[in-house]
């Protein structure tokens, strides 16, 4: 199910401490991951950063049911950006996420 295949990747590249690679509304983009779960419609979701280099650059919510082409990339996250909190978000359930305030790193996910 491709649901689940990009709740699996957005995982893998916060837990790896790597940026995400997708294209979302026709754009190539490269994202921090922060934290991936379900809203209360049950809408998978990943909170991320978008890195610079595009207009949207900054937090944006991602619904992983619109992303297509999903990659961990090579590139080094640096999540957690300064001013994530993860209960500003919309989350009814949470598959993963880093702390706020900590890096990344599979010890600090859950």
């Amino acid at each position: 199910m491709e649901v689940m295949v990009g709740i699996r990747e957005a995982c893998e590249a916060l837990q790896t401490s790597r940026c995400l690679e997708l294209s979302y509304n026709g754009l190539l983009r490269c994202v921090e991951v922060h934290a991936v779960g379900y809203t209360a419609d049950e809408e998978p979701v990943a909170v991320v950063w978008q890195k610079p280099g595009t207009t949207l650059e900054g937090w944006q919510v991602i619904r992983l049911e619109r992303a297509k082409h999903l990659r961990v990339s090579s590139e080094s996250s640096g999540a957690p950006r300064r001013g994530y909190e993860r209960s500003k978000f919309p989350f009814i359930r949470i598959e993963c996420s880093v702390k706020a305030g900590q890096r990344s790193d599979p010890a600090e996910v859950r």
